[in-house]
């Protein structure tokens, strides 16, 4: 926000101009562009006329609390445990020390993949609830939009838990990797179901017996692919285009 005040300030000197404004961002950057129209219950401020998102929507990111563990161990890793104000100690560790234990944080490419440590999360302000809650209470800032993924978002997302080879190490996965503490057990049946042991059915799509990297690995990419990227969209979609203009590729 202080970027885009910034922006709203000085973009006349450079020969824009303020009141056209269109806030882009690509994967990372298009979930941050969708989470700022839904920020402060949708009042923009002024700051941006229009969003174009690509890769990206709002997502569930879930409260403070779900990034606790990482905190800790951040804390723990540059030697702030014993510190009275933890938070405070952390402002104070050189750069160098704190890169290094940030580093050590659970990343895009690990194990858990998509499950991030570090995102936005539900913080009762800039966040009042989560994401999609917001996008059904319509607090989405009433501004043209542009929204869109690609086929095979999940791919590369699923090079990182190749020892995932049958139906049981799956369900397994998602309860305690993906989703821990989130995946019921009918709901990891329903997974099984509308995602089918079958790699011609898998993501990259359309490959048949190809790109079967392991016999789980398009399965997981399919599943992961519409869980952060396509399901999202279309929700978003889904809520908002009858309401604000809307196009999506």
């Amino acid at each position: 926000r202080e970027a885009l005040r910034w922006v709203q300030k000085y973009v006349g000197a450079f020969g824009g101009d303020p009141t056209k404004v269109t806030l882009w961002g690509e994967s990372a950057g298009a979930i941050s562009t969708s989470l700022h129209m839904i920020a402060n219950n949708g009042d923009v401020g002024g700051l941006f006329r229009a969003a174009f998102m690509q890769s990206g929507s709002p997502i569930p990111v879930g409260p403070l609390e779900n990034a606790q563990k990482y905190y800790d161990a951040l804390v723990s890793a540059t030697g702030c445990s014993s510190a009275a104000d933890t938070l405070e100690c952390l402002r104070q560790v050189p750069y160098s020390t704190l890169k290094a234990a940030v580093n050590k944080s659970p990343g895009i490419f690990a194990y858990q993949s998509l499950s991030l440590a570090w995102l936005p999360r539900e913080d009762g302000v800039f966040l009042t609830e989560n994401p999609q809650q917001l996008v059904l209470d319509g607090k989405v800032a009433n501004i043209p939009f542009i929204t869109g993924d690609c086929d095979d978002e999940g791919t590369l997302f699923s090079l990182s838990n190749l020892n995932v080879t049958n139906n049981a190490q799956l369900g397994t996965y998602i309860t305690t990797a993906f989703l821990p503490g989130q995946a019921t057990k009918d709901a990891i049946s329903q997974i099984e179901n509308l995602y089918p042991d079958d790699i011609t059915q898998g993501s990259p799509f359309d490959t048949g017996i190809l790109n079967a990297v392991t016999p789980e690995f398009k399965r997981l990419a399919a599943f992961i692919g519409d869980g952060v990227f396509q399901a999202p969209r279309r929700f978003f979609l889904q809520q908002r285009a009858a309401k604000q203009p809307t196009w999506a590729f």
